[in-house]
């Protein structure tokens, strides 16, 4: 009786697990620390009572509340509160995934595997900054809000901001998805990914595995794939002017 013994393991790298990144983590707390205590010490002192807790889309307070530390506080920490949050799930998904690569159901080639691992690994980093960023943007246009005289056109110079940093990020996660399939040569896909998206008429498939690790992405050759491309990317940001704006 011969034995069958599958060497699909012994094929594959032996890849580490990614650690976990810490300087996005603690730079967002520190950033939330040094604004938020910016505005407790020169601009909270100088309230009126009651304070101002809302503003029109002119920059002007058309809404109320009796003053206090809590609720000067509380528009400050939502915003971080999410994003650490957001950063600490990331990371754990994406160190859960690095772990499962060799696994069942895995990579199932050295260049699949190696690719996985890269994508995870420039992600945690991507992410973390991009967190960062979004972060500080939102701070500084609350900030703005409580100042004695707030700069016109705040919440606007704000948002482009967001947008611009989401194409940046958009941008460097497609060359890093090219670069690594230059690297680690992708079989019979050459030329059809365009930034993190698919795009292949041939191929009837709206939702594509990418084989870099990040589960699917949209074929936007096809009008639904475009649909749900452009809905991925414009709903976060209308989440987040809304949250910023109400």
């Amino acid at each position: 009786m011969v034995a069958i013994v599958n060497t699909r393991a012994e094929e594959l790298p032996n890849l580490p697990k990614l650690p976990f990144n810490w300087t996005w983590l603690i730079a967002t707390i520190a950033v939330t620390v040094v604004l938020v205590g910016i505005g407790l010490i020169v601009y909270y002192p100088s309230l009126p009572d009651p304070m101002p807790v809302h503003w029109n889309g002119s920059g002007e307070a058309d809404n109320w509340s009796p003053k206090s530390v809590g609720t000067f506080l509380s528009f400050f920490l939502i915003g971080p509160g999410i994003m650490v949050l957001t950063i600490l799930g990331m990371q754990a998904l994406l160190i859960m995934q690095s772990q499962a690569i060799t696994q069942r159901g895995g990579a199932k080639t050295a260049n699949e595997a190696h690719r996985q691992w890269e994508t995870y690994k420039a992600t945690n980093t991507h992410i973390g900054w991009y967190m960062f960023v979004l972060n500080t943007l939102i701070l500084v246009m609350i900030l703005n809000e409580f100042r004695p005289h707030p700069l016109r056109g705040g919440f606007v110079i704000g948002l482009i901001g967001i947008i611009a940093a989401t194409i940046v990020l958009l941008v460097v996660l497609g060359k890093t998805t090219t670069s690594l399939a230059k690297k680690y040569p992708m079989p019979a896909r050459d030329g059809k990914m365009w930034g993190i998206f698919y795009n292949d008429p041939d191929d009837n498939r709206i939702l594509v595995d990418t084989g870099m690790g990040m589960n699917y992405t949209f074929n936007i050759a096809h009008t639904w794939g475009k649909v749900l491309a452009v809905s991925l990317i414009a709903v976060p940001l209308i989440i987040v002017a809304l949250v910023a704006f109400l």
